[in-house]
């Protein structure tokens, strides 16, 4: 590494240590192989439990009705590990994962890594009852897909991301995982569930047989404020795209999920398991796409790096961006860092990755290089009689600082997998 003053050298030396510690925003999904469905008859149980490994794996709903793995759904023993029926009528399958990777290999298909993009999702105003249901059906829905979420609540003291100024902003949004240290896990919680607010419609469980939802007028990517806002919020929480419900007016009884991300985005209306469903296709098929791009070289400027706390944040953002697959700190010349990044996907793609509310793009400079400006605390204009946000809060409610009154607690929502095993079922 080049250094332009000797000062600076140990601070990058130091800070580029936290390279070595894994990304923040990916969290490994364990007992992907494991599966509980309902039936009394082993040989139909063990084929609906390959239909929901299949889905799971791949990452695409479409897995599960494909001509080229029909023949694992047929020879579903053969990839059985261990079955057991449970105490609830229920059976455990254990699948085979080596045996059923190279069949999926073999047909074909590509994996979804078990590493996975940790989605942050943030409910409306409800009612503790409602509330805590909305969670425990986001979570059974989110497990079944093999997806790590967070959950948050806003309420009627919290406004939600991307809220206009003037908004009061004095209560924690529970679920929501504190801030990790630069390459480090988030961990899960037990968050607690707001005082009931204004009251939001109940979202009815999908009908047998029928359509859980449908998307939304303007499929089209979320763009605004709003938008970054919520991944600003996700980020935070150590997360890589954030999930927002919000009542949806056109559709009494409905909620409008929006999905933002830097890879992709949507919008969708339904119910809890459509959002999940229709989200984890999205960023499962653009986790594929970006491991399946080539890997290219790119040069990083990043101005306004002035001591080591600023270093080593900025490194653990870099290091975090999806597509990033190497960082190497090339040159330091004052406040500005010089990085030689590798990474799959395009410079746009990259751009996007990288680019946040502390780390602002400023363009590419006249060699091609990405060109951006750290800012150390972002500006924001405090509501009137409200506790102005930090620009990055170690507290649980990713950008509010005043405690919340006290509320009933509820089940946790954090749920980097496997969720707890039903009744009468062994620990996985």
């Amino acid at each position: 590494m080049h250094r332009a003053g000797g000062s600076f050298y140990m601070l990058a030396l130091s800070a580029a240590l936290a390279l070595c510690a894994p990304s923040a925003r990916a969290v490994p999904v364990t007992s992907l192989y494991v599966v509980v469905v309902p039936g009394s008859d082993p040989m139909q149980a063990e084929q609906a439990a390959m239909r929901v490994e299949l889905v799971r794996l791949i990452g695409s709903r479409d897995a599960a009705s494909d001509p080229a793995l029909a023949m694992l759904i047929d020879n579903a023993r053969q990839y059985v590990q261990l079955e057991r029926a449970t105490t609830t009528g229920e059976f455990q399958v254990l699948f085979d994962e080596s045996a059923l990777s190279a069949a999926i290999g073999a047909a074909g298909r590509t994996l979804w890594a078990a590493d996975r993009p940790l989605l942050w999702i943030e409910l409306p105003p409800l009612d503790a009852a409602t509330a805590a249901a909305m969670r425990m059906r986001l979570s059974a829905a989110a497990d079944e897909r093999g997806l790590p979420i967070t959950i948050v609540s806003v309420d009627a003291g919290n406004p939600p991301a991307g809220a206009p100024a003037g908004a009061s902003a004095n209560a924690p949004a529970s679920g929501a995982a504190p801030a990790p240290a630069p390459g480090t896990k988030p961990a899960a919680t037990a968050p607690t569930v707001p005082a009931p607010a204004v009251p939001a419609p109940a979202v009815p469980a999908p009908a047998a047989g029928a359509s859980p939802g449908a998307p939304a007028s303007g499929v089209a990517a979320a763009s605004g404020t709003a938008s970054q806002d919520a991944l600003e919020a996700a980020r935070t929480a150590g997360a890589s795209a954030a999930l927002v419900a919000r009542a949806e007016p056109s559709q009494p009884g409905m909620l409008q999920w929006t999905l933002v991300s830097p890879d992709t985005a949507g919008q969708w209306v339904g119910s809890p398991e459509l959002a999940i469903d229709a989200a984890t296709d999205e960023l499962a098929g653009a986790s594929r796409a970006l491991e399946q791009g080539p890997v290219a070289q790119y040069d990083c400027h990043v101005d306004g790096v002035s001591d080591l706390s600023s270093l080593v944040n900025v490194l653990a953002v870099v290091n975090a961006a999806p597509g990033v697959t190497q960082v190497a700190v090339s040159e330091v010349q004052g406040d500005q860092l010089i990085l030689r990044l590798q990474a799959r996907g395009s410079e746009p793609q990259l751009q996007r990755a990288l680019e946040s509310e502390r780390l602002q793009a400023a363009g590419t400079g006249s060699q091609g290089e990405l060109l951006y400006r750290y800012v150390d605390e972002p500006a924001t204009e405090p509501a009137s009689g409200a506790t102005a946000p930090s620009g990055g809060t170690s507290g649980p409610d990713s950008g509010t600082s005043a405690p919340a009154p006290a509320a009933p607690a509820a089940p946790p929502s954090a749920v980097p997998s496997p969720a707890a095993p039903p009744p009468g079922v062994a620990p996985r």
